[in-house]
């Protein structure tokens, strides 16, 4: 530095002279993180799609099971045969039951019990097999009271290839989903 009297020659820097202002993010700072958010949005969307169409599998499952231990508890109550017989190629079913006085009738379980239920939009029964050999449709399972009836293993999937089975035993008239 060099003084003149009482003069004194100074170097300023810029940012001496104009306060310093937060910095600011860039627009290709905002772009890539834009882009990255868009691409943990769109894997996510396409992992609830899967989840969403293996519970339609798991509900039609659970929705089967349970009318097939109403059919064993209620062939079993009545002392009654009862059967589910599946329609429309194997997405939809009914349960019926022996008719009063017939030995080889059955007929519609009347009331709730016996309206035509769908497995879900896209399900089907793929595959049923009784004793370890695979039946082939039309599918019935039949339970007695004496607790002889289907025994075996019972395999709905989806148009996608999502497959879920059941497990029943007749002479229990327990039903497990399985997978």
């Amino acid at each position: 530095m060099r003084s003149y009297g009482y003069l004194r020659a100074t170097r300023y820097t810029s940012s001496e002279i104009v306060p310093s202002l937060p910095r600011a993010f860039t627009l290709v700072e905002m772009l890539v993180v834009l882009v990255l958010i868009s691409i943990l949005a769109g894997a996510t969307v396409v992992s609830f799609c899967g989840r969403r169409q293996r519970h339609v599998v798991r509900c039609a499952a659970e929705d089967l099971a349970a009318t097939l231990r109403f059919a064993f508890s209620e062939a079993r109550r009545e002392n009654v045969r009862y059967r589910l017989v599946f329609l429309d190629s194997s997405t939809s079913y009914r349960m019926e039951a022996i008719a009063p006085g017939r030995e080889t009738e059955f007929l519609p379980v009347k009331g709730q019990a016996g309206i035509v239920r769908h497995l879900g939009k896209g399900v089907k029964l793929a595959g049923v097999s009784c004793n370890g050999r695979s039946e082939a449709p039309p599918f019935s399972l039949e339970f007695h009271p004496d607790g002889k009836g289907f025994h075996g293993r019972v395999r709905i999937e989806d148009d996608e290839g999502e497959t879920i089975q059941l497990e029943i035993m007749a002479h229990t008239g327990q039903v497990y989903v399985l997978n």
